[in-house]
C-alpha cells in the first residue's frame, strides 16, 4: 500500500500508522520538511515533489491582488508572501486553516471588518488575544455607524474594547496618542 504524507504527523495519524509499526506500506512525502517531521514516526518516507508541471500553466497578465493560500505555518512560507507583497506595494489575500497558532498569534492581526457578530469577536479573542485584533469597517460596503453600534454594544471587557477599539491601531502603526 502507498501512502502519501501531506501534513505534519498529528497524534491520530501516527496512532493509525502505530497500529501496523509502519510495515506493509510504503509512504511518501510532498516535501523534504514534511518528510523529516514523520522520520520519527517512520524509519522510511519517499519525498515526491509536486508533480504539476509548471511548463503547462504560463503566468496570466495578473490582477490588482496577489494571493497565497496554504496552511498558515512558518514552514509553508506565510510571512516569506507577506514580505513580498510589502515589497511589491501589492495587497495580499491570504486563505487556509492555521496550522501553527502561535505562528499566527505572533505574526497576524485580524479586523472585526465584515463579520459584526459578537459570538465572532469572542472566539476570536479566545483564540488569538484582544492584542492582535483591530476594530473596522469597510466602507462603502459597511457601514461605520452600524459597525460602531455593534461594537460599542458588544459584550466583551472594557479593556479589550479599548485595545481593539484604538489601543492596538496606535501600537501597531505606531501612532501619537495625543496627535490632535
Amino acid at each position: 500500500m502507498l501512502s502519501t504524507l501531506h501534513t505534519p504527523p498529528f497524534t491520530w495519524l501516527e496512532s493509525a500508522i502505530g497500529t501496523t509499526a509502519g510495515s506493509g506500506g510504503t509512504y511518501t512525502a510532498v516535501s523534504r520538511h514534511t518528510a523529516a517531521a514523520w522520520g520519527r514516526v517512520l524509519d522510511r518516507v519517499i519525498v515526491v515533489p509536486n508533480g504539476v508541471d509548471v511548463h503547462r500553466w504560463p503566468a496570466g497578465a495578473g490582477g490588482q491582488y496577489l494571493v497565497w493560500f496554504g496552511r498558515i505555518t512558518p514552514e509553508k512560507g506565510t510571512h516569506l508572501a507577506i514580505a513580498a507583497a510589502e515589497r511589491s506595494g501589492l495587497r495580499l489575500i491570504l486563505a487556509g486553516p492555521v496550522g501553527n497558532a502561535d505562528y499566527f498569534r505572533e505574526n497576524f492581526y485580524i479586523t472585526t471588518s465584515g463579520n459584526f457578530r459578537t459570538q465572532a469577536l469572542i472566539d476570536a479573542i479566545l483564540e488569538i488575544g484582544a492584542d492582535r485584533i483591530l476594530f473596522s469597517a469597510d466602507w462603502p460596503f459597511e457601514n461605520i455607524d452600524h459597525a460602531s453600534a455593534w461594537f460599542d454594544a458588544a459584550t466583551i471587557s472594557e479593556a479589550d474594547r479599548h485595545k481593539i477599539g484604538r489601543g492596538n491601531a496606535w501600537s501597531l502603526f505606531q501612532l501619537d496618542r495625543h496627535a490632535k
